[in-house]
């Protein structure tokens, strides 16, 4: 089968089959000697519990801090803590909240049905207190309390009186809310959704992998190993037979969902070469379909999402049962065409019709959208 990414697994031969970045292995005998050859290489292997015919395999402590001071590699523990130091050259690795910086948050609530804290708040922060666990605010500028936006913030920012404080530094008033390191939402009493500005999240260092002494970039493509394959036993299960669903197996084989309503709807290119490559690897080796004839029949199906999930599904049987549920992006998608003056494709439009119609996906995207409590449909 030859190599898998830096792996010479030929000795296998048609007894593990590489299917996108999983090994299926045919017999228990090969799946004792594969775990054996991949702890050697340096994987750490293991079976997840519930899962007593699938393995897992990664490769440990790969993943490094670099300095961005000194250049040396350092332990990733706590680096993106805010005010870490470098355990080489003392200097700090990452800064989340300085003068300066606009922290967007919710409050949290902890009582049932208390819709207090679904409100977004924008707020200039002075100071991050993480030995005490508190963050100082500055009050909200009269200018930023005016409009519809800026009263439903001073709304509820006074509305959750009871989980802050005044507090002075150097004579000045702040607002004084808890906010620990680590961030412990039983304590907390915010929860933060962006930090903005010069001063959010301020990176003093970047992640490699290092491997056999050479330094790769986090995301390498040139990295020589994969950091994870799942290992899954296949000798106790028998091949699949045609079926109205037995599409869904192949897709998510090749790490695809079989689900239509996920994907773009305006026929955009998703099915790669590769997709169908490891499709007809599975179907050839795991099912009792002609490999052979969808090699053939795959060059002419289509290339997006929806598309291509029809072809294959109606390739697999004339009575495919192929989902497409409703999905929140397609209409998150669809609005932004919309306000871009952009044309909808009939797709688009379906799909956004379908999401609208599902009172649950409406609703959450209504909440999305700043509308407390969601849109209900009338009756």
């Amino acid at each position: 089968m030859g190599k898998f990414d830096n792996m010479n697994l030929s000795g296998f031969g048609d007894v593990v089959i590489q299917v996108s970045g999983s090994l299926y292995v045919k017999t228990e005998v090969a799946m004792t000697q594969l775990v054996h050859e991949l702890e050697k290489i340096g994987y750490d292997v293991k079976v997840p519990e519930g899962a007593p015919n699938n393995w897992f395999a990664n490769l440990s402590d790969i993943r490094k801090g670099k300095c961005g001071s000194c250049g040396e590699l350092i332990s990733t523990a706590g680096i993106q803590c805010h005010g870490h130091e470098c355990e080489k050259c003392g200097d700090v690795t990452f800064w989340q909240i300085l003068d300066g910086t606009v922290v967007r948050f919710s409050f949290i609530s902890r009582t049932e049905g208390d819709e207090s804290g679904v409100v977004t708040l924008k707020m200039k922060a002075k100071h991050w207190d993480t030995d005490a666990g508190f963050v100082y605010f500055y009050p909200l500028t009269t200018s930023e309390c005016q409009g519809a936006a800026g009263s439903a913030q001073n709304r509820c920012l006074f509305g959750n009186k009871d989980k802050w404080e005044w507090a002075q530094i150097d004579g000045e008033e702040f607002i004084k809310m808890r906010y620990t390191q680590p961030w412990d939402p039983t304590v907390c009493v915010f929860n933060p959704l962006e930090f903005i500005g010069p001063y959010g999240k301020t990176y003093n260092h970047t992640i490699v992998k290092v491997w056999d002494g050479i330094i790769y970039d986090e995301w390498s493509k040139d990295f020589p190993l994969p950091d994870t394959i799942n290992l899954y036993g296949t000798w106790h299960k028998t091949r699949l037979q045609a079926s109205s669903t037995v599409h869904r197996f192949i897709l998510r084989a090749a790490g695809q969902t079989d689900d239509k309503g996920w994907h773009y709807q305006d026929g955009r290119p998703w099915f790669t070469e590769g997709h169908w490559h490891s499709m007809s690897q599975y179907i050839r080796h795991f099912t009792e379909l002609n490999a052979d004839a969808f090699d053939a029949a795959w060059p002419k199906f289509r290339k997006s999402g929806p598309g291509g999930i029809d072809d294959l599904a109606r390739w697999c049987h004339a009575d495919a049962e192929v989902r497409e549920e409703p999905n929140i992006g397609n209409l998150l998608l669809g609005f932004s065409k919309i306000a871009s003056f952009e044309p909808l494709e009939v797709g688009e439009v379906a799909a956004m019709q379908k999401a609208v119609d599902h009172e649950p996906t409406f609703d959450t995207f209504s909440q999305a959208m700043g509308y407390k409590g969601g849109w209900k449909h009338s009756t």
